[in-house]
């Protein structure tokens, strides 16, 4: 029988079942090392949009952010490569894809020329939601399968790199926001979903603002759930300790009764040395 045109040849199936295998086992291999280079790329990117490197740093600053962008650069090119369906492989990884591509506008000459701010805060806004995008795959990496240690590495990741964001975007701006102190504080009040009086001027800080709000309000309610769960789950072992406690004091008095009438009716038999009965006749 003709096998069906839509069902691929067992070898060819087996090929692409060996390049999936071969691709998870580089995937694999490079986890580590760039889960490491992940936290550290978005550290540098805090750091250069939040404007905290002086001068002296700015330059090698730029340089290490390029440094571990080749690398993602690399480890894309390499699993791309390696991806048999090439569609399958960028629809699951379309955000990194985004990450890995972005930092390059910044080198392009013409942008650079241009000079259009509006542009360059555009590429800088997504740039960020990619980079915290990656951060955070980076923290459930480290942390595994402990969902609330994730939660909260996470959200200080988040907090942090939208801090940064928010001081670079709306720079120069009435809003306040400039600094990076004030957006951290921003950040942070928007975490708690309870805000501040202060709002972003600029269109990309407020569709930064909006992104976070979202976060805040899918994430702190969980928080808040998992601390009072905690606190609930620790009264409750206290108060089962307490009960038991009582009921093993109790049980504790009862055996002593029985020990005490058992030693009793001995002694009127005679059976306890001392105890003034028969037994105590030679």
């Amino acid at each position: 029988m003709p096998r069906p045109k839509d069902v691929p040849p067992a070898g060819r199936e087996t090929a692409r079942e060996q390049r999936w295998e071969l691709l998870d086992t580089v995937s694999r291999a490079l986890r580590w090392p760039m889960t490491v280079l992940g936290i550290v790329w978005v550290a540098l990117l805090v750091v250069d949009l939040a404007g905290l490197a002086g001068e002296p740093w700015s330059g090698r600053l730029a340089a290490a952010q390029a440094a571990i962008w080749i690398l993602f650069v690399l480890q894309f090119a390499l699993e791309l490569a390696l991806a048999p369906s090439k569609t399958a492989y960028l629809r699951g990884n379309w955000l990194t894809a985004v990450a890995v591509v972005l930092p390059a506008f910044r080198v392009l000459a013409v942008v650079r020329l241009l000079r259009v701010v509006r542009l360059l805060r555009g590429l800088s806004l997504v740039r960020l939601v990619a980079a915290a995008n990656r951060g955070v795959g980076s923290v459930r990496e480290i942390t595994g399968v402990a969902q609330f240690p994730y939660v909260v590495g996470a959200s200080v990741l988040v907090v942090l790199t939208v801090a940064a964001g928010m001081a670079f975007l709306e720079r120069g701006s009435a809003s306040g926001l400039g600094s990076f102190g004030e957006a951290l504080w921003w950040s942070a009040a928007m975490l708690t979903t309870i805000g501040s009086g202060q709002w972003p001027a600029t269109a990309e800080g407020r569709v930064l603002a909006f992104l976070m709000m979202v976060y805040s309000m899918a994430i702190f309610g969980y928080i808040t759930a998992t601390l009072a769960g905690y606190f609930v789950k620790r009264n409750a072992d206290r108060e089962r300790e307490r009960r038991d406690g009582g009921a093993l004091e109790a049980e504790v008095r009862r055996l002593r009764r029985e020990i005490q009438d058992l030693r009793r009716a001995l002694d009127a038999r005679g059976a306890v040395p001392g105890g003034g009965g028969a037994g105590d006749r030679r």
